[in-house]
């Protein structure tokens, strides 16, 4: 017999008998790749989420953090309450920057000895974070800070 007359015994036998079942269930090739093709989703979607979060909590230390310098520098009488606005945007994420509501308030003033100055800077959460894989709801982050006011120097 020559070698292209060879006859494949597994193309003879086409139907699937009781033995050739349990070998096809006792086959574990190709399995992990089927468990990380169901896996890999799950992974991605955490990972997302993880960088997600991160995002947004740095945003709002950003935020916070912009505040109490802005309400600082009004306090010792270094800005004016005309240039909160810029100097609050120029402190928090690109991502979020114009899209800040920033609102000043004084309770006093004409007596800066009694004087409270109070700035509060709110973002949406739609620019919270430059990605938009957990933004859902309409909340906002925000920050108030309230200082009292220095005397001016001679």
């Amino acid at each position: 017999m020559h070698r292209c007359e060879r006859k494949d015994k597994r193309s003879e036998n086409k139907l699937i008998t009781p033995a050739t079942g349990i070998r096809l269930l006792q086959d574990n090739s190709g399995v992990a790749a089927i468990e990380a093709g169901l896996l890999f989703p799950v992974l991605a979607a955490l990972l997302m989420g993880t960088v997600q979060f991160s995002l947004i909590l740095y945003t709002n230390s950003a935020i916070q953090t912009a505040a109490r310098e802005v309400t600082r520098q009004l306090a010792v009488n270094v800005l004016t309450t005309t240039a909160v606005q810029d100097a609050v945007h120029s402190r928090i994420p690109s991502w979020a920057a114009g899209s800040e509501v920033v609102s000043v308030s004084q309770t006093n003033p004409a007596d800066p000895t009694s004087n409270y100055m109070t700035v509060s800077v709110n973002v949406p959460s739609s620019k919270a974070s430059p990605l938009s894989f957990l933004t859902m709801g309409d909340w906002k982050l925000s920050a108030t800070v309230t200082m009292k006011q220095e005397d001016k120097l001679p």
